[in-house]
């Protein structure tokens, strides 16, 4: 929507808040800091509802983000999602797909493990801290506290792709506290703020490289409002760790491709490369990967068959 100009973003009530979190951020993230500044000079669409010299809504102009206390609606919603949380965890490996009797006697010795605890694999989650907390929407930030408090992660990351709604919650909630608790209890905190699907995307794949693969086992996956933008924030977090889960490559894969190297130099002739110098060859050398843009090339490495060197490995090997 375009700006209206019979709105502006904070009222007078609620300054004395903003200008001290402001103040705060400009120290832990500076661009933060700096965006919500240049928002809160402008005109906007939304402004704060304030009743009792609280914030307690957002006016978006045609209607309000709650409709009602903003605080009663994140108390109400977060003790749901807790009750029933979106969580992401590796799935248990089945029987039906290894082939290898070792990987089948070590799946049959932790279900028989878990079993006697009353426990089955698929059940299992990260005991104690999580990975990550995924907060879809910050709205006016009522649920950022508890949801925190009680999912224990080790990496908070909030997305809010409406700046104007992080200028009413900084003047609502104390962003000093929220990064103090997340500091006492050994976690980081990132804020996302603004952008289209495909910015929001590209920064939270940089910060779930950061943290590595393995903190996302356990995540919490909170969406505070729909939008496009916050729903393609939850689903990012899925496809990352789906992605990553296929770049390790699959145990049985790995372990043909070993007794097929093994079998290969036991019974072939093969070529050694040694580590003194050579005269160069001469020769093409084609280093083949397996993206798409293969098909295309199969012809012409074939017509270089027996004049050309080809490095290549993993699944383009066939």
């Amino acid at each position: 929507r375009q700006p209206d100009c019979r709105m502006s973003v904070m009222s007078p009530a609620d300054s004395s808040l903003f200008e001290i979190n402001l103040q705060f951020l400009g120290g832990v993230d500076p661009a933060l800091a700096a965006q919500l500044r240049g928002m809160h000079r402008l005109q906007t669409v939304t402004r704060p509802v304030i009743e009792n010299g609280a914030i307690v809504d957002i006016d978006l102009g045609d209607g309000r983000l709650y409709g009602r206390n903003g605080a009663a609606f994140a108390e109400e919603q977060v003790a749901s999602y807790l009750a029933q949380p979106t969580r992401i965890a590796v799935a248990a490996p089945q029987d039906s797909r290894l082939d290898d009797p070792c990987s089948i006697d070590m799946i049959g010795r932790f279900e028989a493990r878990f079993a006697a605890d009353g426990a089955t694999l698929p059940e299992l989650l990260p005991a104690g801290r999580s990975g990550l907390l995924l907060v879809a929407g910050v709205g006016l930030g009522f649920h950022l506290e508890r949801l925190i408090a009680e999912t224990g992660p080790r990496h908070v990351v909030m997305v809010e792709p409406f700046v104007e709604f992080l200028c009413h919650a900084t003047a609502a909630i104390d962003w000093r506290a929220m990064y103090g608790r997340c500091e006492a209890r050994g976690a980081t905190l990132n804020i996302v703020a603004g952008g289209d699907i495909g910015d929001i995307a590209a920064r939270l794949d940089a910060l779930l490289a950061g943290f590595g693969e393995t903190a996302i086992d356990g995540s919490y996956l909170y969406l505070h409002y729909r939008t496009p933008e916050t729903e393609a924030a939850a689903a990012r977090v899925h496809e990352f760790a789906g992605m990553q889960t296929i770049l390790k490559g699959y145990f049985d894969d790995e372990r043909i491709m070993v007794e097929n190297m093994t079998a290969n130099v036991a019974t072939r002739d093969f070529r050694l490369i040694e580590g003194t110098m050579h005269p160069p060859l001469g020769a093409p050398a084609f280093v083949v990967g397996s993206g798409p843009s293969l098909d295309g090339s199969i012809a012409t490495i074939r017509r270089h068959r027996g004049k050309a060197i080809i490095i290549t490995a993993g699944s383009a090997l066939q």
